[in-house]
């Protein structure tokens, strides 16, 4: 009579374990999963791909109708701003600083945009090209600036900036300088 119980427990116990395959084999069998549904892989949450290509599409055409600037400025003007054509004399001024092709180009640049605008921003590539000034006062500015802003970020173009950086240590007259350029070369890794 044990010997009876003992099976039909052993063949009970091996009905319920079933593995989690014929789990999910008896789930895709069934009658309310649409067939379509089984054999195309899932979207996720973005929706649907026609939706998608339509939102590219138009798009695309706003664009090369050349009614995005028009949508644009429209735009602007209901919330009150001033739309002009091309860029504010600020970002013109910067734009010479950073497009400057040799250090005396940097440093005409950089005086006209101080004597403009005032402060150089704390913009790490402006800075870096405020290093090829001649005037003292200027690179220690430049150099406390990047001090600053090195504190709490990284830079994209490091190794140029830790190069000018040494340089500028190297040929510093002032014991000042050499103290400032070696702060911001520590931060920089150099």
């Amino acid at each position: 009579m044990d010997d009876e119980r003992d099976r039909r427990e052993r063949r009970s116990s091996r009905d319920r374990d079933i593995s989690w395959r014929e789990i999910d084999k008896k789930r895709d069998k069934s009658a309310h999963v649409d067939g379509d549904l089984r054999r195309e892989p899932r979207r996720g949450k973005s929706g649907s791909v026609t939706g998608l290509g339509r939102y590219k599409a138009d798009l695309a055409r706003l664009f090369e109708r050349g009614e995005a600037g028009k949508l644009v400025k429209g735009i602007a003007r209901g919330a009150g701003l001033e739309v002009s054509g091309g860029l504010p004399e600020r970002q013109q001024a910067l734009r010479r600083i950073l497009d400057a092709a040799s250090p005396e180009a940097a440093a005409a640049a950089v005086d006209a945009f101080r004597a403009e605008h005032g402060d150089l921003p704390d913009d790490p590539e402006v800075l870096g090209q405020a290093l090829l000034h001649p005037d003292e006062t200027v690179l220690i500015d430049a150099l406390r600036r990047l001090h600053q802003y090195l504190a709490g970020h990284l830079v994209q173009r490091k190794a140029l900036l830790l190069l000018r950086v040494k340089e500028l240590e190297v040929r510093a007259e002032s014991a000042e300088l050499r103290e400032w350029a070696g702060k911001v070369r520590d931060l920089l890794g150099g």
